[in-house]
Formats: structure tokens, sequence, C-alpha cells
């Protein structure tokens, strides 16, 4: 899946979140992730559920994020050009399954508030992620 040139503001739980899937989120903007009922409220979300996650965060600009601006279950995740601003952390990576995270920085990236003018430091915070997704039933022929 790719997101190009949009706005995600409002969200809750997550802004985007990509789930044991490969994903691209470009030349956007992530603003204003809430909670949900005192969980979760990060800006982007990479998961490994089934078969490893990976996501690219390219020209992405994520701001005022509850919890965390990225965080990484267990998945990979590259960031160029990324600015993440005034969250409570910036990005947290958390192993899933036995299987670490991992993120690679291509450049270009900022963290801080109320600028990203500072390097960006990934931190474990024991975040527990989501429930895993139900498997898809298929449609019943009418």
């Amino acid at each position: 899946a790719e997101l190009a040139g949009r706005r995600v503001a409002g969200q809750r739980g997550f802004g985007v979140g990509v789930f044991g899937a490969t994903g691209v989120v470009s030349s956007s903007v992530v603003a204003d992730t809430a909670d949900v009922d005192g969980r979760f409220g990060d800006g982007v979300g990479a998961f490994r559920q089934l078969r490893p996650g990976r996501l690219e965060l390219r020209d992405l600009r994520v701001t005022r994020s509850v919890r965390a601006g990225v965080s990484n279950h267990g998945a990979q995740v590259s960031l160029e050009g990324t600015e993440l601003v005034c969250q409570a952390f910036d990005l947290d990576g958390e192993p899933f399954d036995g299987e670490p995270f991992r993120f690679e920085d291509l450049g270009g990236n900022g963290c801080g508030c109320p600028e990203a003018s500072d390097p960006c430091v990934a931190v474990s915070a024991g975040l527990a992620p989501p429930a895993p997704l139900p498997p898809v039933e298929p449609a019943e022929d009418e």
C-alpha cells in the first residue's frame, strides 16, 4: 500500500498503520493522533503479524501524537526526510513474537519540540501491540 501527498489528522489509535504488510508513506502529514481509552495514540505504526512488516517513511511530518510518533513492533521501518514533532516520544521499538524491530535512518530526519532540530532516538518503552487482526472470512455468494 502507498499513501502519498495526504494529510491524516484527528485519528484515534493510529494515524496510519501497516500490519504484516509492506507500505510507503511519502510527502504527507500525520497530525493530532489521539488514544483509544488510554491506549495507543501513535502517529504511524508498523507491526509484524503473521509475516514481516516493512514500512518506508519519506518526506513525512508527524505532529502531536499522544504516544509515539512512530511505533515499530517487530517490523522494519526506514525513515528519510521525516520530521517527528511534539509527541510523548518520537520512535518506539518493541520486539514482537521474538522478532526484533529495526529502524533504518536514510538521512534528513529530525525530532523534537517545538522544532524537529534534534536527532531521532528510538526507545523501547515496553508498549504492547494491538491484538492481532482476525482472519478475513471469504464473502458468501448470494
